[in-house]
């Protein structure tokens, strides 16, 4: 084995001067080179680059570089008439590169052979998992897909997506995936089964495939709400619904209340959202429609209450006060007649008396509570309260304790 110099030179006279082949250049019947190396794909950073020679005049030169840098300490086995040339390059960098070998004869006739290759990692597992979501779609104006790769993190860095031949989404990294969620707004005016093609920057890439078909069905109504009484002057109208399967989605709701179009603030996949204020008492209609981007629409109606709470204006006085009997006299328990008038202009009902308090240490001796009952607008009632007054208490004052329903059913309690 001998070491030829590598010395680059300027070549003056370059004989029969012609092109062979798309990478070779030069020709003579006495020199040739073949078997560059290395070819193809290669899966190690740091490889033999070289080639083979025949010079029937004997060589004068032989130079190999990579990518356009030349290599020093190559190695020469042979002679100068017939051998291989090899040099190591050290940290090579995936992706493409080229070797080129020249070899000068004495009789300045010279060969340029160039060879392309590439440097992948070893066993790079590129996309392991794929996922397109959502994997069945419809037909209509377009339908959104996102895009999901589980890949080898140690040599995969990116992930091109493309859907039915087209670029869609560059992969970005969350977590130990490579995703992109709803990223690209696919259109077709056909059904069928389109593929996604995913492509690492390394290793194997990965098919999936997702099917379009006609979207016939009306969104389907579960319900509307509210239903039932209110107590609020204000409220979240909702249609609740589902697109079934083929789906291109629901482009909105179309919603009247009591006759009049209300906006919709928000339409959410399940449902949508209709917040109106400055509701009036009494009973509501809500009626529309909900379609989806194909022009499939499903009408629905429901209806509410309102009834706005309102604390009864209850006024009470007292009537009379008595010995009812000359043994609650002896017993010391007086009676005192009371009137509880309604004040204001609708009925409290279910008004109650909950407890009675005295001063001078005067008890009330009735079985509370005591019931009045319902109490019309403008109307009175009176009932009747037993006190224990206690030897040596002159006079009291007592306290009284109510409870009361509103029209609404919303209870009210006195003071």
């Amino acid at each position: 084995m001998s070491k030829l110099s590598l010395v680059a030179v300027m070549v003056v006279c370059v004989m029969a001067l012609v092109t062979v082949g798309v990478n070779a250049y030069g020709a003579s019947a006495s020199l040739s080179v073949y078997n560059v190396f290395p070819v193809g794909t290669i899966y190690e950073s740091s490889p033999s680059v070289g080639g083979s020679y025949t010079a029937t005049e004997g060589t004068l030169f032989i130079d190999v570089s990579v990518d356009g840098v030349y290599m020093q300490g190559c190695e020469v086995t042979g002679d100068t008439y017939n051998g291989t040339i090899e040099c190591v390059v050290s940290d090579l960098s995936w992706g493409d590169h080229q070797v080129v070998v020249s070899v000068i004869d004495n009789n300045w006739n010279q060969v340029i052979v160039q060879q392309d290759f590439r440097v992948e990692p070893a066993n790079c597992g590129g996309v392991t998992y794929a996922m397109v979501s959502p994997n069945e779609g419809a037909v209509g104006n377009g339908y959104w897909l996102g895009f999901l790769a589980s890949v080898d993190h140690s040599c995969v860095s990116s992930v091109s997506v493309t859907v039915d031949g087209v670029h869609a989404a560059d992969l970005v990294p969350y977590g130990d995936y490579m995703v992109r969620f709803n990223s690209y707004f696919f259109e077709k005016a056909e059904a069928g089964q389109y593929e996604v093609v995913f492509t690492p920057d390394w290793g194997p890439v990965m098919s999936k495939s997702f099917t379009f078909s006609a979207d016939t069905v009306a969104p389907v109504i579960s319900g509307v709400t509210p239903s039932g009484v209110i107590n609020t002057d204000d409220a979240n109208i909702e249609i609740w619904y589902e697109d079934p399967a083929p789906s291109v989605g629901v482009s909105g709701a179309e919603v009247y209340l009591d006759g009049s179009p209300i906006n919709c603030a928000a339409a959410y996949y399940d449902h949508a959202v209709c917040y109106v204020t400055g509701l009036t008492e009494g009973d509501h209609t809500v009626a529309g429609t909900i379609s989806d981007h194909n022009g499939n629409s499903s009408a629905f109606e429901g209806g509410f209450s309102v009834c706005l709470p309102s604390k009864p204006l209850l006024s009470l006085s007292k009537m009379k006060v008595y010995w009812g009997s000359y043994a609650e006299y002896v017993e010391r328990m007086l009676s005192i007649d009371y009137n509880l008038r309604n004040k204001g202009t609708k009925t409290a009902f279910d008004v109650g008396i909950t407890n009675s308090t005295g001063s001078n240490g005067v008890v009330c001796a009735s079985d509370l509570p005591v019931s009045v009952g319902d109490i019309a607008a403008s109307a009175s009632a009176q009932f009747t309260l037993l006190y224990t007054i206690p030897p040596g208490a002159a006079s009291f004052s007592a306290k009284l304790y109510a409870s009361a329903s509103d029209s609404c059913g919303v209870g009210h309690s006195y003071p």
